[in-house]
C-alpha cells in the first residue's frame, strides 16, 4: 500500500431498538491528504457537501504514533489516537475531550496528559481491531468482556480480499461518535500501514 492513502466513510446499514438491520449505502465523509508531503495530514469532509468537517494529522515529532484529530475550526484536539510501544500485538490508546472539560489558564490541555478513554487491540493477523471503552461496564449492547465494554469492532470486509484496497466493517454501540470511532481507526491503518511499509 502507498503511504498517502485517501479514504471514505460509508454508512452500510443500522439496528433500530428492536435490534432489526435497516439497510443504507451512504457515504458520509471523505478523508483526503493535504498539505506538505512529510506532514501527513488528512482532511475530513462532508460527503454531500464537502464542507470540512475536521482534520487528522500525524504529529511530526513523538517517541510513539500519534494522531491528532480537531473539528474544523477548533483551537483544540477532540480525540487523540496514540499507539502503545513494546505489545505484541498492534494496542492503541485514544483520548477524547468531554464536552465540559476546563481549560488550563494557558490553553487547551493537551490530552496526552489525560487518561485514555478507548483502547483499541489488533488481532493475531491484523484482521481486526476491538476498540473498549475503559470507563463503562464489563458488558454491552456488542457482548465480550475486557477492559471495559467493547463499544466498536472494526473488521477487513471482503473488499480487502477482492481488491487491493484495505476495507473495514465498522460496527458500533448506538451512543458511540460514529465520526470519531471512523477517523481512529483511519489514524490506526495508516499507521499501520506506514510501518508495514517500512518492514
Amino acid at each position: 500500500r502507498a503511504i498517502a492513502d485517501d479514504y471514505d466513510v460509508s454508512l452500510v446499514g443500522t439496528a433500530d431498538a428492536t435490534g432489526r438491520s435497516k439497510v443504507k449505502d451512504e457515504t458520509l465523509w471523505s478523508l483526503r491528504s493535504v498539505g506538505a508531503p512529510l506532514v501527513r495530514e488528512l482532511r475530513v469532509a462532508d460527503a454531500a457537501s464537502g464542507a470540512a468537517v475536521a482534520h487528522v494529522w500525524r504529529q511530526p515529532i513523538s517517541l510513539a504514533p500519534v494522531y491528532r484529530l480537531r473539528a474544523a475550526g477548533g483551537d483544540s484536539d477532540a480525540a487523540v489516537v496514540r499507539k502503545r510501544l513494546l505489545r505484541l500485538r498492534p494496542t492503541y490508546d485514544i483520548f477524547v475531550r468531554r464536552p465540559d472539560e476546563q481549560d488550563d489558564d494557558e490553553g487547551p490541555r493537551d490530552l496526552l496528559h489525560t487518561r485514555p478513554v478507548v483502547t483499541a487491540s489488533g488481532s493475531a493477523m491484523e484482521l481486526a481491531y476491538t476498540f473498549h471503552d475503559r470507563e463503562r461496564g464489563l458488558s454491552s449492547v456488542l457482548g465480550g468482556y475486557g477492559n471495559g465494554a467493547r463499544v466498536a469492532v472494526a473488521r477487513h470486509g471482503l473488499g480487502s480480499i477482492l481488491s487491493s484496497r484495505d476495507e473495514y466493517v465498522l460496527t458500533i454501540a448506538p451512543d458511540v461518535d460514529l465520526l470519531l470511532m471512523a477517523c481512529a481507526l483511519v489514524a490506526i491503518d495508516d499507521n499501520e500501514s506506514r510501518e508495514r511499509h517500512r518492514r
